[in-house]
């Protein structure tokens, strides 16, 4: 068990959880002073104020497991690949499936440490925020070499829903994909995400032989299934 402090000061105790895939030795930071974002190996992330430094070079998989350490109320929202770097993905805004509740990555990135071409590290009141948000939109390489984001962790609810579901193209496909294009954005609750793709199925039997459209539903909601369907 961990102790995390959360807003208004108040210590709550939570357990450990997490899934394979992170690697040792990675340096973490958590802190208010730029000072703290260079840690010791092994020290991966301390919590404070609902805020963390993360490091460009770490994985989604890594930030995700080490909230994952801390609490089992807070995350972040930025993409579903676990082997993706943070450094890229924070820089071109960062999708995910929290995007109708919290926006993209970079809506939730509070600062940055930046190392531009005479040599300086800069953090976001020395950069200026004409350059805070080109790093965090329109690729940070193209202006320098970020070190470091400091993210805001959001709320999340201790049980999360997922499902999927494929559909053929013979199962109604045209007429899903007009309802998708109406309820998702306009009639469905911010903490429900319905990701949609198209794509070709792998089985020559259908439709005299031709391989046809198939579609791939995603669904994450920010709460229990049983929620959800009321």
């Amino acid at each position: 068990m961990g102790t995390f402090e959360g807003e208004g000061g108040r210590k709550q105790d939570k357990g450990c959880r997490g899934w394979s895939g992170t690697r040792r030795g990675r340096t973490w930071e958590v802190g208010d002073e730029m000072g703290e974002v260079a840690a010791e190996l092994g020290e991966r992330m301390r919590w404070r104020h609902n805020n963390a430094w993360v490091q460009a070079g770490a994985t989604l998989g890594e930030l995700y497991y080490s909230i994952a350490e801390k609490s089992h109320v807070h995350g972040f929202p930025s993409g579903q690949g676990r082997t993706i770097g943070v450094g890229g993905h924070f820089s071109v805004a960062g999708f995910g499936p929290m995007l109708r509740k919290y926006g993209t990555a970079a809506d939730q990135i509070i600062d940055a440490r930046l190392v531009n071409a005479n040599g300086e590290v800069l953090n976001r009141e020395a950069m200026g925020e004409d350059l805070f948000w080109a790093i965090r939109r329109g690729g940070a390489s193209s202006f320098g070499v970020v070190l470091a984001w400091k993210i805001n962790l959001v709320a999340v609810p201790p049980i999360v829903t997922v499902a999927s579901l494929d559909k053929a193209y013979e199962q109604g496909a045209t007429e899903l994909v007009h309802k998708w294009q109406t309820v998702a954005s306009r009639q469905v609750p911010r903490e429900l995400y319905i990701e949609l793709i198209v794509g070709v199925s792998n089985n020559t039997n259908r439709l005299a032989g031709r391989r046809a459209i198939e579609l791939k539903f995603k669904v994450m909601f920010l709460g229990p299934s049983k929620k959800l369907m009321q």
